[in-house]
């Protein structure tokens, strides 16, 4: 009996010096499994005792502050063993690796390189998906979570604990270290461990279910660099990433795969200052590293919501994308010009007119511009919104189109208060200027359903003489003398038309704010009066539009993709012709008064307007020096300054 004590004692002894002996050897057994793994696989898997080659890899590649170096070389052999459904098993034993594998999953500045963290993250994800699951979802267990991530994983009954059997001699592994008892213990603690794993629940991440019951989409859409088994479940094209410094809104397609967030570009786009973007490819995003996705503003951009997205990794502190809205389609059957070569690529249209019914509309309206939203006003209006085109070609002979007339009854039944309301069409010229036109093939309309109003608003011709008269009354000024300041700023006229736009304006702010329904305003292009009205009503109704950047990307969307003729209208660089006239500077008059009036509901002040005045004349810009978004882009990969 007093020979026992001792005997336990030496063996402890033994114990601790085995395990500092297997301590130090660990790494270069790690070293030797992984070369002779690496050379001949198959016969090292049969040589090497599977049990002990899975643990030593798993607690190289699982270890806390661990050499990546090493991490990276026991997931290559891991990965390669795991062909071995022996190894597969003895590695869903190892207590907490699928958490160390869903950790390596967001490696990054691992000091080895981008291409070296991107390997670590793959050969993670692969070992955990051979492993734990064919989907390779981080968020999924299979015997919890179903494979559609949308939908909450329902647990039904929590397993009973598995009974302890009884004891049983000790293992030939603890027959070397010369007690049974400690063999007994050692099972016994074996035994409980087991049972605390099988019935400790797993910690789920809570998710919401976007659209419960509903099945993944599997598209037929690939790219460069897809991983085995990565498929595309969702596509949103067009998507526009919008990007601060320097200034610019790049469209692209949004990729959702089971595994990551991807942003595609068309060849070419990183150019200059932004070609860094597609080297470190930082717009390819692990679905782990997204933190948040939300809804950052109202939607101010046509059919668009902006939504903003954290990523995790520390690379950029967020991403911020344009997506469409739900109600309205951005369309691509402008994506050539090949409808409308002086509307942008994409337009956001009604979901319920074909592609034909399109055609058709921009043949019966002038020069092809149909009916197309340019701003919604979002929830908060019940999304009523603006839409803008130019005039339908009808004529004397009253020639209608039945297309046309059903775009209308749709833009109408696109709000819900629409329906016990008259849509509001809003034709920007004097009455009598509009049936003049009628004369020369032009029109107005006169659907029933609708609510025809002229706005009074004159042409470019007298928006000419205006200017010249007002340049005049400036010249006339005398310091001497009170002179004739006021009744020549009187008979110029320059006035009245401002006053004219404002009250244009207020009908539509009024008529969306008070009414909640959609309005059409048109002129007889829809270039010059209309891009004034519809961008000061949205001044008035959205204050994004009144910072400076809101105030750029409004000139950038009202004038210059919707097709404002900034080269004939100001000659930059060419001799003037008849349709000269000063149409964007009478604009920035406008937005100069109501600063005056509301001063504090703005970000900048009049030194911004005198700036964009100057520079709108100077030639230094590219974005000024064309008449449609179509030749900016024609442009803009030959010439030096041209900007999108």
């Amino acid at each position: 009996m007093s020979i026992f004590p001792q005997c336990l004692g030496c063996q402890e002894q033994s114990c601790k010096q085995q395990r500092s002996a297997d301590t130090l050897k660990r790494p270069r057994q790690v070293t030797e499994i992984c070369d002779r793994v690496a050379k001949e696989p198959r016969e090292a898997a049969l040589a090497i005792a599977v049990p002990e080659a899975v643990r030593l890899l798993a607690g190289a590649f699982a270890e806390k502050g661990g050499l990546p170096r090493r991490k990276l070389k026991a997931l290559t052999i891991m990965n390669e063993l795991l062909y071995d459904k022996r190894a597969e098993a003895e590695l869903r034993q190892v207590h907490g690796v699928r958490d160390a594998l869903w950790t390596l999953q967001t490696t990054s500045n691992s000091g080895l390189g981008p291409e070296a963290d991107e390997q670590i993250r793959m050969f993670a994800t692969e070992v955990e998906k051979k492993c734990f699951g064919a989907s390779g979802d981080p968020f999924a267990a299979p015997a919890l979570v179903p494979e559609d991530p949308f939908t909450l994983p329902v647990v039904n009954s929590v397993p009973a604990p598995a009974p302890l059997s009884p004891l049983s001699p000790a293992k030939d592994s603890m027959k070397d270290v010369g007690s049974s008892m400690l063999g007994a213990l050692w099972q016994v603690g074996s035994q409980m461990t087991s049972a605390v794993k099988a019935t400790a629940p797993r910690v789920e991440i809570p998710r919401f279910a976007m659209r419960p019951g509903a099945s993944r989409p599997n598209l037929d859409v690939s790219f460069e660099g897809m991983l085995p088994g990565e498929k595309v479940h969702y596509a949103v094209n067009p998507a526009v990433l919008l990007i601060n410094k320097p200034f610019r809104e790049v469209q692209g397609r949004l990729l959702i795969s089971n595994y990551r967030l991807k942003f595609q570009v068309p060849k070419g786009t990183w150019k200059d200052n932004l070609a860094w973007i597609g080297e470190k490819q930082l717009l390819d995003i692990p679905l782990g590293l997204i933190e948040t996705l939300e809804l950052e503003a109202p939607t101010s951009q046509a059919g668009a919501q902006q939504w903003r997205l954290v990523d995790g990794s520390g690379n950029f502190p967020f991403v911020c994308f344009w997506l469409p809205l739900a109600a309205e389609s951005l369309g691509s059957v402008n994506s050539a010009y090949q409808l409308c070569d002086t509307y942008p690529a994409f337009l956001a249209l009604p979901r319920c007119i074909k592609d034909e019914e399109l055609r058709s509309v921009a043949s019966f309206r002038k020069r092809g511009r149909l009916p197309t939203m340019s701003w919604c006003g979002g929830r908060t209006r019940s999304f009523a919104s603006l839409w803008r085109c130019s005039q339908p070609t009808e004529g004397l002979m009253g020639n209608n189109c039945q297309s046309d007339e059903k775009m209308l009854y749709a833009i109408r039944l696109g709000a819900t208060a629409g329906r016990n309301r008259e849509l509001l069409v809003l034709d920007l010229r004097p009455r009598k200027a509009a049936y003049a036109n009628k004369v020369g093939g032009g029109g107005f309309e006169s659907y029933s359903g609708c609510r025809l109003v002229f706005g009074g608003i004159d042409n470019v011709h007298v928006v000419r003489d205006a200017w010249k008269k007002m340049g005049q009354a400036v010249a006339n000024l005398s310091n001497d003398e009170v002179g004739s300041w006021f009744r020549d700023v009187a008979n110029s006229g320059w006035y009245d038309l401002i006053g004219a736009i404002f009250n244009c304006a207020l009908m539509i702010v009024h008529e969306i704010e008070s009414h909640h329904c959609n309005v059409v305003i048109h002129c007889s292009d829809g270039w010059d009066r209309t891009a004034q009205v519809s961008s000061v009503a949205m001044l008035c109704m959205d204050p994004y539009y009144r910072t400076v950047r809101g105030l750029l990307l409004l000139i950038q969307k009202e004038f210059c993709s919707f097709g404002h003729r900034f080269r004939t209208r100001l000659a930059n660089g060419e001799k003037p012709t008849s349709e000269y006239s000063p149409v964007f500077l009478q604009w920035l008059e406008c937005v100069y008064q109501l600063l005056v009036q509301f001063p504090t509901a703005f970000e900048f002040t009049s030194d911004l307007l005198l700036f964009l005045a100057r520079e709108v004349l100077t030639n230094r810009y590219g974005t000024f020096l064309t008449d449609c978004e179509r030749e900016r882009t024609e442009q803009a990969g030959c010439a030096h300054g041209f900007s999108r």
